[in-house]
């Protein structure tokens, strides 16, 4: 029986909830009302914060994944750790420039490619708003 469960252990976590589970109208109705809200107070930080965070929950919680779910609660209590730091303003503090709606159309789609595309995209935009707060300063 293990070798038999084998090859299955062995694919990418993403790849088996994928195919297995598919986010419900409710579930996808309100990801939806998470990605207007958090547009709605883009250019207030604090509320922008909280409000990315509470979506990007959300959108781990669509894949029923409870290491997902568990890595994106490491990951957004690290972040706004991380920001809540920083004196800037809202485009040093956020990410409002690279919203969200590529990545929730591709959930809502359906679309596992698109979405695991557009997740990064999202990924990577907010590494880059993330660089200049971990690395050492460079002497010129």
């Amino acid at each position: 029986m293990a070798a038999e469960q084998a090859p299955r252990q062995l694919r990418p976590a993403g790849r088996v909830v994928g195919v297995l589970h598919r986010p419900g109208p409710g579930g996808l109705a309100r990801m939806r009302e998470l990605e207007d809200a958090a547009d709605a107070v883009v250019a207030d930080a604090e509320a922008y914060r909280t409000a990315d965070a509470g979506l990007h929950l959300h959108i781990a919680e669509l894949s029923v994944s409870r290491r997902l779910l568990e890595a994106e609660q490491g990951i957004q209590h690290e972040l706004t750790r991380l920001l809540a730091g920083h004196p800037g303003g809202t485009e040093s503090r956020s990410t409002p420039s690279q919203r969200h709606r590529a990545l929730a159309g591709a959930i809502e789609a359906r679309d596992p490619a698109r979405a695991r595309k557009q997740f990064a995209v999202h990924a990577e935009a907010t590494a880059n708003l993330c660089l200049p707060f971990v690395q050492e300063p460079t002497e010129s």
